[in-house]
């Protein structure tokens, strides 16, 4: 399965783009494209594919999904499809300029956290994911000023959904964390490791390159990413194995070692802990 950018024309008339998708099933390729993205199933059901998360979908289904992120929506087989059974809201938005003009506003601190951890996407649920349904309805009868201060509402409410209510879905392979964009150091950390990840490092190599030591570099690294350094570590080989077999044909012995693990035994526990499935069930669900 080959992942293709998608051009979406820029909104001169405003801040966001709104609109919603309908037809007798869901079939979007896996792609990608610079916009953040916040989509709500309506109705239809199927399979998502968010960066290197496989998961079902169904009406009331909310995610939203950072820049560069690829994803793809296909719904499941059936006989007679309905003209109408399938229907999603889709907002497409700029979310460095979102950052960049909310940074003026002193309650920007309180928002911050929540944009950056969208950059790997985001699953809500319960009432987090009928808030935004609410807010999408209203967002489809307006225009103008009124629209963007429900879209100002959305953004916040998803923010402020609870734990329970939300679901991190990608790994750090498919979506870098905001840190890297942020901080020199980690800039300068996470593209060594993006470089070498099929090679043997050590995190005190890493340290080292950024003139810390291996205790600070590892306070730093955890602060900033969220993730130990072996954890993240390890999910950028996963997640760079798990889009090999959404792309080629290649063993999992291959594959694993492309991806830093000569050894297939310490990539199949590896994998199993990340993806809680065994490399060939997972190649088996992509391929359904």
């Amino acid at each position: 399965m080959k992942i293709t950018i998608e051009k979406i024309p820029p909104v001169v008339e405003a801040s966001f783009r709104y609109f919603e998708t309908r037809g007798a099933q869901f079939y979007v390729p896996l792609h990608y494209h610079p916009e953040w993205e916040i989509v709500e199933i309506v109705r239809g059901d199927g399979y998502r594919l968010i960066g290197d998360h496989r998961d079902d979908f169904g009406a009331g289904d909310v995610v939203v999904m950072g820049a560069s992120l690829p994803h793809a929506y296909f719904s499941y087989p059936t006989s007679h499809p309905a003209n109408d059974a399938a229907c999603a809201r889709v907002i497409q938005f700029d979310g460095a300029t979102l950052q960049h003009n909310l940074q003026h506003f002193p309650e920007y601190p309180t928002v911050a956290p929540f944009l950056e951890e969208w950059g790997c996407g985001i699953a809500f649920k319960g009432a987090a994911a009928a808030r935004a349904s609410a807010l999408l309805q209203q967002i489809a009868g307006r225009s103008g000023f009124a629209a963007l201060v429900c879209f100002l509402d959305l953004v916040y409410s998803l923010g402020e959904a609870s734990p329970a209510e939300r679901q991190v879905l990608s790994s750090v392979a498919f979506a870098a964390p905001a840190a890297v964009e942020t901080y020199h150091l980690i800039n300068e950390a996470c593209s060594y490791l993006h470089q070498h990840f099929d090679k043997v490092i050590m995190q005190a190599t890493v340290a080292e390159r950024v003139g810390l030591s291996v205790s600070a570099f590892s306070r730093m690294f955890g602060r900033l990413t969220g993730r130990s350094f072996p954890r993240y570590l390890n999910e950028l080989r996963i997640g760079h194995a798990c889009k090999q077999m959404l792309e080629t044909e290649k063993s999992i012995a291959q594959i694993a070692a492309d991806c830093g693990y000569p050894n297939l035994s310490n990539f199949n526990r590896c994998f199993l802990a990340l993806k809680h499935m065994p490399p060939r069930e997972y190649r088996a669900q992509l391929k359904a």
